[in-house]
């Protein structure tokens, strides 16, 4: 979920989906699928979306406008599936819901559950509350606390520390 403050400049957001790294691409209402191999993903929008049509990010960006939204993105493999337009029905026909005034969303999978998430870190899966708080970066060579600010890089005994919450 995005939550974009009215005095912030660019009331939109964006993801980065180069259409040609992708074995096969879909759209339909107001959903992108897209293959690669046997991996496939759905990215639902609860606002609408339209693909950068000129420019260096052509058709390797999509941008969702306003300030608010909500995200739904389901993963899967098309073995698991049958085939990839198999996925994208049943992905179609998952609910997904978004209250603009409550900032509540949830998505409800018929592989995994129902998933319901709130601004104030509430996260259901299946009615059950669900810790998602876990690190943004946890790797040998990067580290960062979720909702830090600050990310670590590390490289053998040489390390750099980038703070985002000083301006």
């Amino acid at each position: 979920m995005y939550d974009i403050p009215r005095k912030q400049t660019n009331q939109f957001i964006h993801a980065y989906v180069p259409r040609a790294a992708f074995d096969g691409v879909i759209e339909e209402d107001g959903a992108a699928f897209v293959r690669k191999g046997d991996v496939c993903a759905a990215l639902r929008f609860s606002s609408g979306y339209e693909w950068t049509r000129e420019g260096e990010w052509q058709n390797r960006e999509v941008i969702s406008c306003g300030p608010r939204h909500g995200i739904a993105c389901e993963v899967g493999l098309v073995s698991d599936f049958g085939s990839f337009e198999a996925f994208r029905r049943e992905c179609l026909g998952n609910e997904l819901r978004f209250d603009t005034n409550r900032m509540e969303l949830e998505y409800r999978s018929q592989r995994v559950g129902a998933l319901w998430l709130d601004a104030h870190d509430g996260r259901k899966l299946n009615g059950q509350n669900v810790d998602l708080n876990y690190a943004a970066y946890d790797s040998p060579h990067l580290q960062s606390p979720w909702d830090s600010g600050v990310i670590i890089l590390t490289h053998g005994t040489n390390q750099m520390r980038l703070d985002f919450t000083q301006p």
